[in-house]
């Protein structure tokens, strides 16, 4: 039977005073050593303690002997933090006594349990004291080396050292920290990632091997105790485990442990608690599943049934649910991913689908873990988004009428009227909207200034008597949508600009890369009807025939008053994208993309001077290149269209290295023909054709690897229940790419 919150704080405080009493009968009467000099902040950590959960600091004599300063506090939160301050540096014992989070079934534990810490507070800011059961199996240790005639610091050092060494054949690791008192079951920053996991890794292998050895559900927290004090009293004598029967039951219980599953049950529970998703260590940096010694960062066959792993480390591929289409996914600050996108409705008329603005989260390894539709309107799309420093997220992205209206959509392409609308959103709510019904969103994107804090639009402007005269919109807004500034390029030149890439430099001028359309005698779209074009024909086909076309750059300051450029001797297709990479002396990149291909790269200097022009047949058509390690990383495909490649170049243009795969078509379809993929109505989908899928944006994460996102059409047959059919239309399965500059082949 689970016991109450009420039941679980009465035996917390039948313990406390037991255990108060016991300190006063020790050192003949309790004095406080509270003071105002040095605070120290930690938590209690199996899994986190609860909140309440009862702290006893007792001030340690320089022989490491119990004294009569004891301080009695307690945790403030479910995630095991307190803290409590010391009159001046002192060494002390931390004794942490609650119920704890069990990392392993996600639920709160059955009996209370125990920790204790040895700590040596010092006279710097900001020292914190973390109780886990590292700090435990070494505490008795540490008294043990202290009363030897050893310093606090020493024999602290050497009672960490001692452990590792004696757990080698377990956690094949020697990892490098200053302290288990540092070590916590989140990566709180990035400084003991490696130790972190360590902590988890152990922490959840004595959880495993407590249940194994436990009759029931009821005893593993008394059977976790026994362990874990049999294994101190142990450690104290010779500073070894000589005991090769629980260390090999301990390596086992590490063999058993679900990784995923238990950092899944850490970010759940943090996230119900903070409403955030703390950074969980990988536990794969220390585990060593299979046994082979190891560990599984390292290790492609990392539970060694023969077949190399699906997953290795933070590298993945997914394959996502043909019911959506993305455009845009980028890391989020947790170590996940968000991808923005639509989620498709079924809509057998004409008119535009009611498709719903659609978010999906993703932890560290590809592994979904919400989606949110947006109910905010209907035949909406979001194309772009960017997380800000509070972990929400400002959207970017269109919606589309048959009919135009004072309040809704007034540019009308094709016969659909579009407006474009910017929104800010948590996973929760949507914290504020702004709307632009009079710009066309076709090619609108949003980006991040230096700041972090600023986003910048890119679009048309809603002059659409005459294609002549569209030309950019730039406008820079804050996180809170409102208006910084805007800069509207001028609409009496004879030019249709294209603007690709707007690119901030160290002086926070921004650097224009794109494309003028010159013509003398571009027609409105009333003369063109007249001449017999089609809406159609005129938005898309018109510009080819009747322009010039030539990439442009530019530089615009914030204050700027008018737009100024220099127009290359580079003729470019009207619909070429030409992104730009500015480089660390200021000098650019241009890549030229063509989607009949060859693509063309060229490099200026500052004065804009071409250094040098180079041509490529086997880069993909969009999107632009990443700046990766100091190269230009580019996505193409192979010769045979079978497999997305990884494309390294020197920033003179030289191939760094042979292309590294980053998607098998084969390997993806031989998986397919031996599971299908159920696609609705009862068809399955067991093929995919390579040659043409497509991609949406390729960006960088934090350790200069990239995120690819892009789209997969099956091929034109399926099968129906047990009959092929053709497919009217083929269906389309959005993936998503984590890898490295080494590329990654999908298994």
């Amino acid at each position: 039977m689970k016991k109450s919150n009420a039941t679980k704080k009465y035996f917390i405080s039948l313990f406390v005073v037991f255990f108060v009493t016991f300190l006063q009968a020790c050192g003949e009467g309790s004095e406080g050593i509270v003071g105002t000099g040095l605070e120290i902040t930690g938590a209690a950590q199996k899994g986190p303690f609860v909140r309440g959960s009862n702290i006893l600091v007792n001030k340690l004599s320089p022989a490491g002997e119990a004294t009569n300063k004891t301080i009695v506090t307690e945790t403030k939160d479910d995630l095991g933090n307190f803290s409590f301050t010391l009159e001046e540096p002192s060494l002390v014992q931390i004794v942490a006594t609650g119920y704890h989070f069990n990392e392993l079934t996600g639920s709160l534990s059955n009996s209370l349990l125990t920790l204790r810490a040895i700590y040596s507070a010092n006279n710097s800011d900001n020292q914190k004291s973390y109780v886990n059961v590292m700090t435990h199996l070494i505490q008795p240790r540490i008294i043990v080396l202290i009363k030897s005639g050893m310093l606090p610091s020493d024999a602290i050092m050497q009672a960490q050292v001692e452990l590792i060494e004696a757990l080698q054949t377990v956690f094949p690791v020697n990892p490098q920290f200053s302290a288990f008192t540092d070590l916590n079951l989140f990566n709180l920053d990035d400084n003991n990632n490696i130790g972190n996991a360590y902590l988890l890794a152990l922490s959840a292998s004595l959880y495993q091997l407590s249940t194994n050895n436990s009759s029931n559900e009821e005893n593993i927290e008394a059977e976790l105790t026994s362990i874990l004090n049999n294994l101190a009293d142990v450690l104290a004598q010779e500073g070894t485990i000589d005991n090769e029967i629980i260390v090999s039951d301990l390596a086992l219980a590490s063999q058993e442990l679900k990784p995923r599953d238990i950092e899944a049950n850490l970010r759940q529970r943090s996230l119900s608690i903070l409403d955030k998703s703390l950074v969980v260590p990988n536990m794969d940096l220390v585990l060593d599943s299979d046994g082979d010694g190891v560990v599984n960062k390292d290790d492609k066959d990392s539970n060694g049934d023969g077949f190399l792993d699906e997953k290795t480390d933070e590298l993945f591929t997914r394959v996502l649910s043909e019911k959506y289409t993305f455009y845009e996914t980028i890391q989020t600050r947790d170590g996940g991913y968000i991808a923005a996108g639509k989620a498709l409705k079924e809509n057998d008329s004409e008119k535009p689908t009611n498709d719903k603005p659609l978010l999906l989260k993703l932890n560290e390894f590809g592994e979904q873990t919400w989606t949110k539709e947006i109910d905010f309107l209907d035949s909406y799309v979001v194309s772009q988004i960017k997380e800000t420093e509070d972990g929400n997220f400002i959207l970017l992205g269109f919606s589309a009428s048959n009919e135009p209206s004072h309040t809704g959509p007034k540019i009308n392409i094709s016969g659909y009227y579009y407006s474009l609308h910017i929104f800010k959103v948590s996973e929760n709510d949507i914290l504020w909207a702004k709307h632009y019904h009079d710009i066309f969103p076709g090619k609108a994107k949003l980006q991040e200034t230096s700041d972090g804090l600023i986003v910048n639009i890119i679009s048309y402007d809603s002059n659409f008597t005459g294609i002549s005269r569209q030309s950019p919109l730039l406008i820079n807004i804050d996180t809170d949508g409102n208006i910084q500034w805007e800069f509207k390029f001028d609409k009496t030149i004879e030019n249709f600009v294209s603007l690709t890439s707007v690119l901030e430099g160290s002086d926070g001028n921004f650097t224009l890369v794109g494309t003028i359309h010159e013509s003398e005698s571009f027609p409105s779209r009333e003369e063109a009807i007249k001449n017999g074009y089609t809406n159609d024909e005129i938005d898309w086909e018109l510009p080819t025939t009747a322009s010039k076309n030539f990439v442009f750059t530019s530089n615009l300051s914030s204050d700027a008053t008018e737009f100024t450029y220099n127009k290359l001797e580079i003729k470019s297709s009207p619909f070429r994208e030409n992104y730009g990479v500015l480089l660390s002396d200021q000098s650019l990149i241009i890549f030229s993309d063509n989607n009949n291909g060859p693509n063309n790269l060229f490099k200026l200097d500052k004065s804009s001077n071409i250094l040098w022009e180079k041509r490529f047949d086997n880069l993909y058509s969009s999107p632009g290149p990443l700046l990766m390690r100091n190269q230009l990383a580019f996505v193409g495909k192979s010769s045979d269209l079978a497999n997305l490649e990884l494309i390294l170049l020197d920033t003179d243009g030289e191939l760094v290295d042979e292309p590294n795969v980053i998607f098998n078509a084969t390997e993806f379809n031989n998986k397919l023909a031996a599971n299908p993929i159920a696609v609705g109505n009862n068809r399955k989908i067991n093929k995919i054709d390579s040659s043409s899928s497509h991609l949406f944006s390729f960006s960088k994460t934090e350790d200069d690897g990239f995120l690819l996102l892009g789209q997969l059409d099956s091929d034109e047959w399926a099968l129906q229940d047990t009959k092929w059919i053709a497919l009217e239309d083929a269906v389309t399965l959005p993936f998503i790419i984590r890898g490295n500059a080494d590329g990654i082949t999908v298994p």
